[in-house]
């Protein structure tokens, strides 16, 4: 399996890290997200999958890693780092991390009046429905697989009105201020209705470009 040779290499991998002052909490959450980036795209059996997150687990717990990502005692990590057998679950922790991670660089872009407005908005009012369809798993279900993702969300969108305030009128007629309400599909179409798009594109994970994160400038 071509993860499992990654992981196998990344003693080394970090060691270099560590060298250059890089290995610290920001590289722990690169990843743990790497690998639900990767497993989001590809097949995997249940035994295949647990084998590859026991030795992802112990990589993270061992050499220049080890007490600074996962580890029994460390109740942040034990959180961020679930074993998902859902590629659903997967697929919106991944997003949802990549959105809160991008979220400064979202925010300086729109207030600099970027000409990819809507793309942004877009992109935004899709990611509230990621959020909407996390929460309201987490309360149905129990999935507290998505604990750590909602919370931080929560910290920066919910505690913080005047974030809320500020995508909602930089990216009007999109609900966004409904996000946080329990009803907000019957006061707003779907929260989680992507883009028009052509047929081709609509199979494609939508997702904010990284190029248009620099273009701007």
């Amino acid at each position: 399996c071509k993860l499992e040779k990654i992981i196998d290499v990344w003693d080394t991998i970090s060691e270099t890290l560590s060298q250059g002052g890089i290995i610290n909490t920001k590289f722990c959450d690169f990843l743990i997200y790497w690998l639900y980036d990767k497993l989001k795209d590809i097949n995997f059996s249940v035994v295949d999958i647990n084998k590859l997150y026991t030795k992802f687990q112990n990589k993270l717990n061992s050499g220049t890693t080890k007490d600074i990502c996962f580890n029994f005692s460390n109740a942040e990590y034990y959180r961020k780092y679930v074993k998902a057998y859902d590629k659903d679950v997967i697929k919106n922790k991944k997003e949802l991390y990549e959105f809160l991670d991008y979220y400064n660089l979202i925010k300086s872009k729109l207030n600099s009046g970027t000409k990819n407005r809507d793309q942004y908005c877009n992109y935004i009012k899709y990611i509230f429905g990621v959020y909407t369809e996390m929460y309201n798993q987490y309360n149905s279900k129990d999935l507290e697989i998505y604990y750590k993702e909602l919370t931080i969300f929560d910290d920066i969108l919910k505690k913080k009105n005047e974030e809320l305030q500020f995508v909602e009128k930089n990216c009007p007629n999109r609900c966004l201020n409904l996000v946080f309400k329990a009803n907000n599909k019957n006061l707003c179409p779907s929260t989680k209705e992507k883009p028009k798009e052509s047929v081709q594109e609509s199979t494609k994970p939508f997702k904010i470009p990284k190029t248009v994160l620099n273009e701007d400038y």
